[in-house]
């Protein structure tokens, strides 16, 4: 441990007591504090770290929303391509942009090994757009939700794409999950698939092909 060997030529002053000590350098806060002539404690310049500016970027964030008592995260979307008559054809995903970063990415299982894409894969449908969709705006709670569950689907690995769990199922299921609407996406058969999904998505947007519905349906803000 390192020490002082001289004397601060400060003698100190009545109205701060602790600054009588001699040896005591910027009242003993070298971290955060400096004395360059000797003479009086300054505020150091500390550079900001990534981290620091992230975090004063999220208690901004943050307080923001608690202030306007809305505290939402972002905008979901659910998005369905339309295929062949084949029972699992097309495709369907879901994107979320973040408010907070205005970062958009996309999420959806696949089954397609020989194009390097198995479970679920991000950002893969990122310049995609479905044939219908429907998008609303979820809280900071919803999107959590939305984050559990698919961090729960990539656990699963290759796992996580099946007939029966195919896309449209994890479309459907993460959209169900966060915004508690009952989107449905499964055939007369029982067979999960994007053509069924995209029915349901064209009847909830009342015929329009492409709809926001605003806050997040069927859940207490």
């Amino acid at each position: 441990m390192g020490r002082f060997l001289t004397q601060d030529s400060f003698p100190g002053s009545p109205t701060n007591p602790a600054s009588f000590h001699r040896y005591s350098y910027v009242g003993n806060n070298p971290i955060t504090r400096v004395d360059p002539l000797g003479l009086r404690a300054e505020a150091a310049e500390i550079p900001e770290s990534r981290l620091d500016r992230f975090q004063r970027g999220n208690t901004a964030y943050m307080k923001d929303n608690e202030r306007n008592d809305r505290r939402f995260a972002g905008t979901l979307e659910i998005q369905a391509g339309r295929g062949d008559d084949s029972l699992i054809s097309g495709h369907a995903w879901i994107a979320f942009t973040s408010d907070s970063t205005a970062e958009r990415h996309t999420y959806g299982t696949w089954n397609r090994p020989e194009l390097g894409l198995v479970g679920v894969e991000t950002d893969t449908e990122l310049n995609w757009t479905g044939d219908v969709s429907r998008t609303a705006r979820i809280t900071l709670e919803q999107e959590w939700t939305l984050q559990q569950y698919i961090g729960e689907r990539q656990g699963l690995g290759e796992k996580a794409w099946g007939y029966l769990c195919n896309c449209s199922e994890f479309s459907q299921e993460a959209w169900n999950r966060t915004t508690g609407e009952a989107l449905q996406n499964r055939n007369a058969a029982g067979i999960p698939n994007p053509n069924s999904l995209a029915d349901s998505i064209l009847e909830a947007n009342r015929g329009q092909p492409h709809a926001t519905v605003g806050a997040a349906v069927n859940r207490d803000q």
